[in-house]
């Protein structure tokens, strides 16, 4: 029996599997995703890893069920209810039970969305949101 999770065709990668530690901020070279000196009605869009989400707890690790698909997806549940999906070309995307979803493309590019709804798309090779 397989698991119930989201079929979306967005395909992702994690660049960050690797152990290395992942930044808590990642700075847009341009300085387009900071807020503007007393700009209070700028939204922040730098690239977050929000600790809730990436911290290396047990929870955040434990695998409760695994399904590999006839086509190579691999789709994991952890005990925290993030749903994990590996594609068969790498691409990786990992759901949260509150919203939160980050994609990791294999041009190393990420796309977070968080359960506000804002939408965070790093572009890795100009470094920059």
């Amino acid at each position: 029996m397989g698991l119930a999770v989201d079929e979306d065709d967005e395909e992702d990668n994690d660049q960050h599997q690797d152990g290395e530690d992942i930044p808590e901020v990642v700075a847009d070279k341009n300085n387009h995703n900071s807020k503007g000196a007393g700009s209070d009605d700028e939204e922040d869009f730098s690239l977050k890893f929000p600790k809730e989400y990436h911290s290396k707890t047990l929870q955040n690790q434990k695998v409760v069920e695994q399904y590999v698909g006839h086509d190579g997806k691999i789709q994991r549940i952890y005990q925290n209810g993030k749903k994990e999906v590996i594609f068969n070309n790498g691409v990786k995307r990992e759901s949260f039970p509150d919203g939160y979803t980050i994609v990791y493309f294999n041009n190393q590019d990420i796309k977070q969305t968080f359960p506000d709804g804002k939408v965070v798309y790093f572009f890795a090779e100009a470094q920059t949101t």
